[in-house]
């Protein structure tokens, strides 16, 4: 039998397995326990070694009951709230600690493309149960930080040195490295560097202190014209920003709200808003021959006029519904903000668009694809 095997032999086969493999392998009997603390701690100990912290003992069961005791409230998904520019972060327990991670639009104008992610901290704790809170940020290596409550319903991360974040070539060659990241290029000249994507660097440079708010992602509606969640859509010059789709007066009416934002509308704020009671159609000889929808909804066709200007490629022919809206427009600085007349077009269960007829433009929205705890 596999439980007769010398402990090194049992050792050998499950390192071979991943994390929860070899967790469900722990409770066959007490060799395997006994073989399965011993991968544990070696596994545990190489990720500690990247991080420059001491050599631990500590299985399974003890660092998960000492990080969920002491910071089991921040683990799930959370908005940022530290700046105008907003965020998405979710905190994750891993199987040998909590890790941190930020979720930014996708660079450029490109909805299609998967949210980018960087892990920004860590928490762990050694044997003396001395928890270690790590900023992972920046250039020059990890750093101490330090994870406190902040409202009633979240917390906040405060790094304890954040000049290391600071680029080691210095502040120009952090600004280069902020754009193509932010605008999916390989290669700054002077046309890239905006005001905008200026006042955005220099904000979020300048972060010592994120501060998070619980968000919880609005359950399933079975009448919903298109279901609600986090989707990616196009903003004009500030690129691609994260918004919350969420329903109203009983679905009578929808409701888009900023999880980042910029420097006219921050986050936060309602972005679009759209009456539900009454679809518009738009008269069109073609209508008997249009084809269904997948769901087998009768289709509209949909083309924008020339006077209205898209950043993006990608403009469906066919629509599910067309609504009357609002979105809300402002000055720098969130300075005289103001809902104007627009248009909110349902293309089908994981997009949608928006015209903004005041502005000539038209946003296009894409349900975001990654899967939150």
């Amino acid at each position: 039998m596999l439980s007769e095997l010398p402990e090194e032999m049992l050792v050998r086969i499950l390192s071979q397995l991943a994390l929860n493999d070899i967790l469900h392998m722990s409770s066959v009997c007490a060799s395997f326990r006994s073989a399965a603390d011993v991968v544990y701690r070696n596994l545990r100990n190489r990720i500690r070694g990247e991080c420059g912290q001491k050599v631990s003992l500590l299985n399974f069961s003890d660092v998960k009951s000492l990080l969920f005791s002491k910071y089991g409230y921040i683990l799930g998904l959370w908005k940022i709230v530290s700046t105008v520019y907003g965020g998405l972060l979710e905190v994750k327990f891993d199987g040998f600690r909590f890790i941190g991670t930020r979720y930014y639009p996708p660079p450029g104008d490109n909805v299609n493309e998967p949210l980018r992610l960087k892990k920004v901290f860590i928490i762990d704790v050694d044997d003396e149960g001395v928890f270690e809170c790590i900023c992972l940020r920046g250039n020059n290596g990890f750093h101490n930080a330090d994870i406190s409550k902040f409202e009633e319903n979240g917390f906040q991360l405060h790094c304890k040195d954040s000049e290391i974040h600071q680029h080691p070539l210095g502040p120009s060659a952090e600004f280069d490295l902020f754009l193509c990241e932010e605008l999916g290029i390989k290669k700054v000249d002077e046309i890239h560097r905006s005001e905008l994507k200026m006042s955005k660097y220099e904000t979020l440079s300048q972060e010592s202190i994120v501060k998070c708010i619980r968000l919880p992602l609005p359950l399933h509606r079975d009448n919903a014209v298109i279901q609600p969640g986090l989707f990616k859509g196009t903003y004009s010059a500030h690129g691609i920003e994260l918004v919350l789709l969420s329903y109203n007066d009983g679905d009578k009416s929808a409701i888009i709200t900023k999880i980042t934002g910029d420097d006219n509308v921050p986050a936060g704020e309602i972005t679009i808003t759209a009456d539900l009671s009454q679809q518009k159609f738009e008269t069109n000889k073609e209508s008997d021959s249009l084809p269904l929808s997948s769901a087998g909804l009768p289709v509209q066709r949909f083309e924008l006029s020339s006077s209205i200007y898209s950043r993006s490629d990608e403009v469906p022919e066919f629509c599910l519904y067309r609504f009357n809206s609002n979105g809300q427009v402002a000055y720098t600085g969130f300075d005289n903000p103001t809902f104007i007349k627009g248009e909110w077009v349902i293309f089908d269960s994981v997009s949608f668009g928006h015209i903004w007829l005041m502005l000539h433009s038209f946003s296009i929205y894409k349900r975001v694809t990654e899967t939150f705890v």
